[in-house]
């Protein structure tokens, strides 16, 4: 829990790094999404200052679906950049396209729930590595997601050593790591403990 209202930078920069478990991070995620004093503090760091990644939209309007979702085993959907910094982390419980920035997106790192299935953006146009439309996460079960290759530049490896030729799907076991040329896609379990909201959760202060 945040202390007067806010977290320690050393935890903030923990959660930037990976460092905290699913459930600390989810709590730092969402006191995140609901104070920009904190939020200003991953800034303080030099990867968090690409504005592209200070650019995050908040996930919010994610609250309510995830809430309804409390003693569920779910699945914690991460962006990795570079040498390990997670930059965005999320629950993933609905299928959800991967890829660079469009045409009329926000520039910016972020989350839009659509129908019938989400968008993550995870890259700048101008970052080549990354298809505009990349790859498709749909979970089949608490512990299963089914990946598929949607970028015609070549084959998607995940971290069990297999690879993804365009257009074809596998299904996995969790934990799984996907790369995206020099950053990755982390999925791992997560549980929602069943309780009071938390902080940031709609119907709290």
């Amino acid at each position: 829990m945040p202390q007067d209202d806010h977290y320690p930078k050393e935890t903030i920069w923990k959660f930037a790094a990976g460092a905290l478990t699913p459930l600390e991070a989810l709590d730092v995620e969402r006191h995140l999404n609901a104070c920009d004093a904190c939020s200003a503090v991953l800034g303080e760091q030099p990867l968090k200052a690409d504005p592209f990644v200070r650019g995050l939209r908040r996930l919010t309007g994610r609250d309510s679906s995830i809430q309804n979702r409390r003693g569920q085993a779910l699945m914690s959907l991460e962006v990795v950049w570079g040498a390990g910094a997670v930059v965005f982390r999320s629950v993933l419980y609905r299928p959800v396209e991967v890829g660079r920035q469009s045409e009329g997106e926000p520039v910016c790192l972020g989350y839009t729930e659509s129908s019938p299935f989400d968008r993550l953006v995870v890259a700048p146009a101008d970052y080549r590595f990354i298809s505009r439309r990349h790859v498709f996460l749909q979970p089949t079960s608490a512990k299963k997601v089914n990946i598929t290759c949607l970028t015609e530049k070549g084959l998607i490896e995940i971290s069990d050593g297999r690879r993804i030729p365009f257009g074809q799907s596998i299904e996995c076991q969790i934990p799984v790591e996907i790369s995206l040329g020099q950053h990755s896609l982390r999925i791992r379990g997560i549980t929602i403990p069943e309780g009071p909201p938390l902080p940031g959760e709609p119907g709290t202060a």
